[in-house]
């Protein structure tokens, strides 16, 4: 049975009631046996009360009080996961990310890694600027990114050649052995275009570190989508390292991540924790679906 803080005074108004005759007849009676009653006697508007209950939602918000979040709580309480979900695809991306909350950092750490990778690297950006992000990825994500087969070799060698001639030639050296004299960045490039395909992945792996950065993030400038090449976890470590949950979560509910995947995550919630985050829906709205959605429901609540 559904308990909630029921307006009995306007009920007795709309019914015409005198509060004698609800304390000797109905004081310990539920709403829908005093409807009942009342139609029995004749009342006309108690005959309409019980269908009105079932159209009018000013009536049903009214009457039960669902501008108060605790009676819309307790309505919550009693409903089972399927009847919640409900009203999950009807609430604001900002406020379904207010339940990622509840999660612990690992967990919420492991559901953003199974994000759709253009999601997440668009959360990753609207968190960090694309020179910060760059800069606090492991280097062994660099490596895995300049070594992808995807990237067209002759791009990557246009994008060598704003790199200072002196690191090119550390480039060179490092797969050859051999010092090399010239300071022409166009015969440099030209030499590391020249090398085999697992000798030139091992130059650009052996690139000075802030060089790397800097070619990896002018690439990603030009090709943003190439940021989807980093593993999901090297993004979680950076987020988890230098972002509290709180601020993850206000990001996650800001646009980057779409509706659909916030519902998937904030289902894997306990009923109690996902009821109180549904009161965080429009009180109308609750109270419209309550009326379409969950006939059901609406009964428990009249035999309160």
């Amino acid at each position: 049975m559904i308990i909630v803080d029921t307006n009995m005074s306007f009920v007795i108004n709309k019914l015409g009631i005198s509060a004698s005759k609800y304390m000797e007849k109905y004081a310990n009676k539920t709403l829908d046996d005093i409807i009942e009653a009342e139609t029995s006697e004749g009342n006309p508007v108690a005959m309409a009360l019980a269908k009105e209950l079932m159209e009018n939602v000013t009536l049903v918000m009214e009457m039960f009080k669902l501008m108060d979040p605790e009676n819309r709580l307790e309505i919550l309480k009693q409903m089972t996961s399927g009847q919640m979900y409900l009203f999950l695809p009807l609430m604001e991306p900002q406020d379904l990310a207010q339940g990622l909350n509840f999660f612990s950092v690992e967990k919420l750490m492991q559901m953003i890694e199974k994000l759709p990778p253009e999601q997440l690297v668009e959360m990753a950006l609207e968190m960090f600027p694309p020179e910060e992000l760059i800069k606090l990825m492991p280097d062994e994500q660099l490596n895995k990114f300049l070594q992808e087969n995807e990237i067209d070799k002759n791009k990557m060698l246009k994008h060598l050649m704003s790199i200072p001639p002196q690191y090119l030639a550390q480039m060179l050296e490092a797969v050859t052995g051999k010092l090399e004299e010239s300071i022409n960045s166009y015969e440099l490039v030209s030499k590391l275009g020249e090398l085999k395909p697992l000798d030139f992945k091992n130059a650009l792996a052996s690139m000075e570190p802030v060089q790397k950065q800097k070619l990896v993030l002018s690439l990603a400038k030009e090709h943003p989508e190439w940021l989807q090449k980093f593993d999901a976890s090297a993004y979680t470590t950076i987020i988890e390292a230098h972002r509290d949950k709180a601020d993850t979560a206000k990001t996650m509910g800001e646009g980057s991540i779409k509706q659909e995947e916030l519902i998937k995550m904030v289902k894997e919630l306990p009923n109690d924790l996902m009821a109180v985050l549904i009161t965080q829906l429009d009180p109308k709205i609750f109270a419209e679906t309550l009326m379409e959605e969950l006939p059901e429901v609406m009964a428990e609540i009249m035999l309160m």
